[in-house]
């Protein structure tokens, strides 16, 4: 479950998540953006407006048209996208055995990685 009330430093939340999701922007529009219940509802909301102006306004066009929050161990998507981290990141990892070998089961998958701003 969700941690509530959890203290973002919300220019240092919001920014790099504005910045992720504008290297899929040539490939989206129209967009509906779901992301896991952490947080403030007022946090969320913001994120929320943040997400839409900046990346709406940067790209001249509706990129996303929906951002919504839902609690994540009931949506497949966002427990997807939370598997795939984690296996990016552990794939950096080589104090372990086999800290590829979940990377390497969506290798294929991969459009682009970028390590560093």
């Amino acid at each position: 479950m969700a941690q509530k009330n959890l203290n973002f430093n919300r220019p240092f939340f919001i920014h790099p998540t504005v910045e992720a999701i504008d290297r899929a922007a040539a490939n989206l529009e129209k967009a509906t953006v779901v992301f896991d219940r952490t947080g403030s509802s007022k946090f969320r909301k913001e994120l929320g407006r943040e997400l839409k102006r900046t990346l709406n306004e940067r790209h001249q066009r509706e990129v996303i048209s929906k951002v919504k929050d839902v609690v994540s161990h009931t949506h497949n998507l966002v427990q997807l996208a939370d598997m795939v981290c984690g296996a990016l990141t552990r794939s950096y990892d080589d104090s372990h055995k086999h800290h590829d070998k979940y990377r390497q089961m969506i290798r294929a998958k991969e459009i682009s990685i970028t390590d560093g701003p």
